[in-house]
């Protein structure tokens, strides 16, 4: 027992120092080219611990390489495991302290510390003799090469994650424009236009299959709803019509032709749905975010307009259209050269900057206008204030062109 522990241990302090050796390369984003490509604690095959498994179209951070292996950076979020004892006030207590991949002493020894060392986390649920934290930098896990394939500069990780959230939310967003419509009654849903809205998802998910079940189980639920409710107004119509002419023989004639003509005043009806939507979408003073194709910058700002619009909401309990026709009477109109806003800084306030006179008036984003095509144009905005964050310039909400 003893010599088992002994060589494991020799193992795993071995595998620690040859992750340290693996050879720096230019940082790239890598795409995967396998289902279920493993994740390893150290740059070998036998005996070496599995961290996770990744799916094909997965991205990850390539950071080095040891001959047959890349180096990736640990996935955002991940956590560590030392023992409690040598943690106290969150610095470490002692030298060569073990990181390991769980809470326990047979897990892998992914890093060392040193006394002095500040560490953030909390104590383990899993078991309370371990101090939780965050995955220390000098981590690195490892992934076959002949399964990666360059997808772009480190950069592109981020570009992609982000193109990932906007998807989540447009899931998120068909899913409930769906069920919303099926609040409707049956003869005035247009089924037609969920089923173009999750096909477009569809499309997307070309590039993301991990989220492609999610658009499949979105939509089955939304068809499984609406046969639901075809099958109940079609009884409905059946026994109705069953009722009255069963009232009297001498109508039966006229009976049917009602029948018939109710149906086909439904198919009418169901024809017009379409165009009942644009009318309504022409009498909004706002056109809000049930638009079909709004772009990735769009999808971006909408946690933030949902929670302007919930504050709203508690105060009146009124409706979101309500709450866009209620900011674009205290609007203010705008007028200048509208220009890309692309720095990649934290917490910005806005997409694009309005430039009048060779000044900046402020700056600008908005959910149901797309203001790409106009960048570099003149324009006149009808906006609402929104916070600038501290920046320099006034922030603004746009809610039309004019």
């Amino acid at each position: 027992m003893f010599f088992r522990l002994f060589f494991a241990a020799l193992f795993m302090f071995s595998a620690y120092a040859v992750a340290q050796d693996a050879s720096s390369i230019e940082s790239f984003t890598g795409k995967v080219l396998g289902d279920k490509l493993r994740v390893r604690a150290c740059p070998a095959v036998d005996d070496t611990p599995v961290v996770r498994e990744l799916s094909r179209g997965e991205h990850l951070l390539v950071q080095g390489e040891i001959d047959d292996f890349y180096a990736i950076k640990p996935e955002a979020g991940a956590k560590a495991y030392v023992f409690r004892t040598y943690v106290l006030d969150g610095v470490v207590e002692g030298d060569n302290v073990n990181v390991r991949l769980a809470p326990s002493l047979e897990a892998p020894i992914i890093a060392q510390l040193n006394r002095g060392d500040v560490v953030t986390g909390q104590i383990s649920e899993a078991s309370h003799r371990w101090f939780e934290i965050n995955m220390p930098e000098q981590v690195a896990f490892y992934v076959a090469k002949e399964y990666i394939d360059y997808a772009g500069d480190a950069s592109y990780l981020q570009t992609f994650q982000e193109r990932q959230d906007a998807l989540a939310l447009s899931i998120e967003k068909a899913s409930l424009k769906g069920n919303a419509e099926l609040e409707k009654p049956f003869d005035l849903i247009n089924f037609k236009e969920i089923e173009s809205d999750f096909s477009m998802l569809a499309e997307v998910c070309n590039s993301f299959p991990d989220y492609q079940e999610s658009v499949d189980t979105a939509f089955d639920a939304i068809r499984e709803s609406y046969i639901q409710k075809k099958v109940a107004f079609l009884e409905d119509v059946n026994v109705q019509s069953s009722v009255a002419i069963l009232d009297s023989k001498s109508e039966m004639d006229s009976g049917i032709e009602a029948y018939q003509e109710h149906m086909q005043d439904i198919e009418k009806r169901l024809a017009k749905l379409n165009i009942i939507d644009e009318i309504t979408e022409m009498e909004l003073d706002v056109t809000l975010i049930a638009d079909s194709s709004p772009t990735d910058k769009m999808l971006l700002w909408e946690p933030a307009e949902r929670e302007l619009f919930k504050s709203w909401e508690s105060d009146t309990g009124k409706s979101i259209e309500d709450f866009y026709i209620s900011q674009k009477m205290d609007s203010n109109s705008l007028h200048g050269i509208l220009e890309s806003y692309d720095n990649m800084v934290y917490n910005k306030p806005g997409d694009y900057v309005l430039r009048a006179n060779g000044h900046i008036v402020g700056y600008v984003y908005s959910t149901v206008v797309d203001l790409q095509g106009m960048v570099g144009k003149e324009v006149s905005l009808v906006c609402s204030d929104r916070s600038n964050n501290s920046f320099a310039f006034p922030a603004y909400f746009a809610l039309s062109v004019e």
